[in-house]
């Protein structure tokens, strides 16, 4: 018994000492970059390709590629976030929202939008909205006017957004970029 109780504390600390000295590796790393940013979170658009540009909010000069993307559509409605950190770990996103219409089947072309309405979209209403943070100051606030063009391509729906957003003294311009990749 006295044997028993003096090598269990030291099984315990040799079955520690193996899983301090395990390497676990994250999934998600291991993905190449155009795989991380695919639709996650019960999206069922497979986005791709992601980029955000631009000056958006109090963030200026903002350039990186999407580390977080994603997607859904239920056939009436659509909605794709693409969320971008660059090197001075600012965060910058583009929101595009198409209600009464379906990004994967709206005709492709050129569509202007003004604040929360528009004109048609495949029968539907489109809306921007641009996000950044920096260390001290959040930014989140529906585009006052812009673009979004639709064009197709081999690897799926590329979408293309200009967005103008408002600030305190005026406008910034933000794009944004992504596929819808084909079904």
């Amino acid at each position: 018994m006295r044997a028993l109780l003096l090598l269990t504390p030291a099984l315990a600390l040799a079955m520690t000492a193996c899983m301090v000295e395990r390497e676990y590796s994250d999934p998600f790393q291991a993905l190449p970059q155009s795989d991380r940013a695919w639709s996650g979170d019960g999206g069922d658009l497979r986005i791709s390709n992601g980029r955000v540009s631009g000056d958006l909010g109090q963030v200026r000069d903002f350039d990186a590629v999407a580390d977080d993307s994603y997607g859904y559509s239920d056939g009436s409605y659509s909605n794709v976030s693409v969320t971008a950190y660059d090197q001075q770990e600012r965060m910058g996103m583009i929101i595009v929202d198409v209600s009464g219409a379906d990004l994967r089947t709206v005709r492709a072309g050129s569509y202007r939008f003004g604040g929360l309405s528009t004109d048609s979209v495949g029968g539907g209403s489109l809306s921007v909205i641009g996000c950044s943070s920096s260390t001290d100051e959040y930014y989140d606030s529906p585009a006052s006017e812009g673009t979004v063009t639709i064009t197709d391509t081999p690897e799926g729906r590329q979408v293309d957004v200009e967005a103008q957003l408002p600030v305190e003294t005026g406008s910034t311009e933000a794009t944004g970029t992504f596929v819808i990749a084909r079904q």
